[in-house]
């Protein structure tokens, strides 16, 4: 199964699930938590410094099986928030083995910025990632046409949250840097930021191809002024410098911690790797 068949399999289920949700909790109970709910914590200003680490906690991956059998999602994300993480990206999705009470239970234990990384394809996983405690939102093109991304992403803004858009091919940067022009523009009473992310992991194949990323971020970097940030397969300094020379600063990484015994040592380490500038 190609990475396209297998995202379309992910939205078939997420529109069966979001069916029952809306049954359970409906959209206006979400709307009334949100607007009695304190500001976000500013995932985007939390990226300032170079390498910024988006640590991500994910028990679990299609392409590369379970990665973690004691998942204790508290406890991991403190390891992370005091072992330098910038901010931290929790996976709320069935196939990731995630859960949405993954990220409650996350914010309640760390003070650090929180991305919500699933599958967003309607409103109300807006309201409800916004509810569920997190900062900002993943919203992924492969997924979304550009009227859902306008829609999605612009809904988020005006909720307080920072909107990660994220690009797995050139085409697909060149439809998000449109898009993020669009409604970066947008009044809103938050001072919510659009952020361009490039996945390096190829849709069709499952390979990662740092390469192909390195150019997408390049041409964001060359023809926009939003932050950058390098996804998937960055597993050392050398890599980390790679993307820095692209114009990114900040680089989501899960897999090489969540294998680590400790992740937040391993975080540090990889961290103090590359401040040092004695990449491997």
């Amino acid at each position: 199964m190609s990475g396209i068949e297998f995202l379309n399999k992910i939205v078939a289920k997420q529109t069966e699930a979001l069916t029952h949700k809306k049954q359970q909790v409906p959209e206006d109970k979400l709307r009334e938590q949100v607007a009695n709910m304190q500001p976000t914590l500013g995932f985007a200003a939390a990226l300032s410094s170079t390498p910024s680490i988006i640590a991500e906690m994910k028990k679990a991956s299609p392409s590369a099986g379970l990665l973690r059998a004691n998942y204790d999602a508290a406890a991991l994300a403190r390891s992370y928030a005091e072992n330098g993480a910038a901010c931290i990206s929790v996976l709320t999705n069935e196939y990731f083995e995630g859960e949405d009470e993954h990220l409650l239970q996350v914010r309640e234990a760390v003070t650090v910025p929180l991305l919500r990384k699933d599958f967003i394809i309607d409103e109300y996983q807006v309201y409800e990632t916004r509810v569920l405690g997190a900062d900002a939102l993943l919203l992924i093109a492969a997924c979304l046409d550009d009227d859902e991304l306008i829609k999605l992403g612009g809904l988020g803004l005006q909720l307080g949250l920072d909107v990660l858009f994220e690009a797995h091919s050139m085409h697909e940067a060149q439809r998000l840097l449109a898009i993020a022009n669009n409604i970066s523009g947008n009044s809103s009473p938050f001072s919510a930021k659009v952020i361009l992310g490039v996945n390096s992991r190829d849709l069709h194949s499952f390979k990662i191809d740092l390469t192909r990323a390195t150019e997408i971020l390049s041409y964001l970097s060359q023809e926009g002024d939003y932050m950058l940030v390098g996804e998937s397969g960055i597993k050392s300094a050398a890599d980390i410098s790679r993307f820095i020379g692209t114009g990114a600063n900040a680089f989501l990484i899960g897999e090489s911690f969540m294998r680590a015994e400790d992740p937040g040592t391993v975080l540090k380490s990889f961290l103090e790797e590359c401040i040092n500038g004695k990449p491997e």
